[in-house]
């Protein structure tokens, strides 16, 4: 189970259930509305309290959770820390501080410390604030896993090269970063501030890796989360706003995990211009019907992985369509101009530029907690599309294009499928396969 603790500065919902333990000094409670029961402490020396999500409704899995969280905070305690922890924000101004005393007593050059103050002051910050890290006892031993991807697809590159275009970071500087934030959790460590010296993992090692830091959803944990999502984005909200970005959420997950993007690709760069709608597969002789499939292009960008367009035959026609409908009602209805072919799909429609990625970020962190499953990231909907073409017998070629991976890392990744998941190719069934006669249309030119 993971969670972290949080200072209670905003009023939580009304307790349902309280359990307590060890004399009172520790409790279980289960507030209204939420989906998980939450550890509770009293830190007399702040006055408040300090909860933790335990992401189970199982009462005696979170009792045990407890117990074990109140034994960490007395040995913080005795340690003369407190149970809320120390803030990044905190040591990170205390580590430049160090190296500035270093610059000036002539330990470390110029150009040195002014790189510690590029990566501890701006770099680091946006990736613990990405990944919701704000104590320093939050990180664990893997926090570093994802940064790599993270740094190229994600970030603010901070790099601009002679001819004023962003290239991305490269991978010797990525190293060179990885390096000095090993320097930094040994100099925590031998303050006593932290246990975790985090592993640093070689470019070979990551792309190998990235999977297992993102594992796709099974059936049953793409039902539940599903079935959540639903609900959620049909709640009477007082803001129309709010009600918007929840559709926009739901829709944009599902549609992930058809078409298989990176995250960002998805947010940030998808457009109306580039979805096409066609007719596939019969999926009901008696009332012949035929499956809706969206035609994704993917724009080459530079910087990224993306070298070239590719486009991405998907399920995700009856999703985008219905999102479609409803943004073009939701425009019209707020006074909206209508849409136009270089809209963002999931952009803010005020604006008309992207949400931010981290509001996509937390609203995953918060429905995963809720629903119990913490060890799926929003890049497991692309894990999902690729096992499952995968799964069920999609030459490894084909697949590599769709997700622009390479084979050696999808081969070396899916080996490890089980024999009998891997029989299951026998009995394929065709992907993204349509008539010949089959009509594209533009998303825009959709009946209204």
């Amino acid at each position: 189970m993971e969670g972290r603790w949080s200072p209670r500065r905003w009023t939580l919902p009304k307790l349902a259930e309280k359990h307590p333990l060890l004399g009172g000094e520790v409790e279980v409670v289960l507030y209204e509305g939420k989906n998980a029961f939450y550890v509770r402490l009293y830190v007399p020396s702040e006055k408040r309290y300090a909860t933790k999500t335990t992401g189970t409704m199982d009462l005696e899995k979170a009792k045990d959770f407890a117990i074990q969280i109140w034994r960490e905070w007395k040995n913080t305690e005795d340690a003369g820390g407190s149970p809320l922890g120390t803030s990044f924000a905190q040591v990170l101004a205390d580590y430049l501080r160090e190296q500035e005393v270093r610059w000036k007593d002539g330990e470390i050059n110029e150009v040195s410390f002014r790189y510690y103050k590029l990566v501890f002051a701006k770099v680091f910050p946006l990736y613990c604030e990405h990944k919701r890290f704000k104590l320093v006892r939050d990180f664990p031993a893997n926090g570093l896993d994802d940064y790599r991807y993270w740094r190229i697809n994600i970030s603010p590159k901070h790099i601009t090269r002679s001819n004023k275009k962003h290239e991305g970071v490269k991978d010797s500087s990525i190293d060179r970063e990885l390096t000095a934030y090993r320097t930094f959790f040994r100099w925590l460590k031998k303050r006593g501030l932290s246990g975790v010296e985090p592993v640093v993992k070689k470019k070979a090692n990551f792309y190998e890796d990235s999977f297992e830091a993102n594992p796709p959803f099974t059936p049953k944990e793409w039902d539940k989360t599903w079935r959540f999502l639903v609900e959620w984005s049909k709640a009477d909200l007082k803001q129309d706003s709010h009600r918007y970005w929840r559709m926009c959420f739901r829709r944009y997950l599902q549609t992930a995990r058809w078409v298989g993007n990176r995250p960002s690709e998805v947010i940030q760069r998808l457009r109306w211009a580039d979805i096409d709608f066609t007719e596939g597969r019969v999926i009901s002789k008696s009332e012949d019907r035929k499956e809706l499939l969206a035609l994704v292009t993917i724009r080459k960008m530079a910087g990224t992985k993306n070298r070239r367009d590719r486009v991405v035959p998907s399920h995700a026609g009856d999703p985008l369509k219905k999102w479609l409908e409803f943004v073009r009602e939701w425009r019209e209805r707020n006074g909206l101009r209508p849409l136009q072919p270089n809209d963002l799909v999931f952009g803010n429609p005020r604006t008309q530029k992207p949400y931010p990625y981290s509001q996509f970020s937390k609203c995953w962190s918060d429905i995963r907690g809720e629903l119990g499953l913490t060890h799926l990231t929003l890049y497991s909907t692309r894990s999902t599309f690729i096992t499952t073409l995968l799964e069920e017998g999609t030459d490894v070629y084909l697949v590599a294009r769709l997700a622009s991976h390479s084979v050696e890392v999808l081969q070396k990744h899916y080996d490890r499928m089980s024999l009998v998941k891997r029989a299951t190719e026998a009995t394929k069934r065709t992907y993204g396969k349509r008539e010949e006669s089959g009509k594209v249309v533009s998303a825009l030119e959709m009946d209204e």
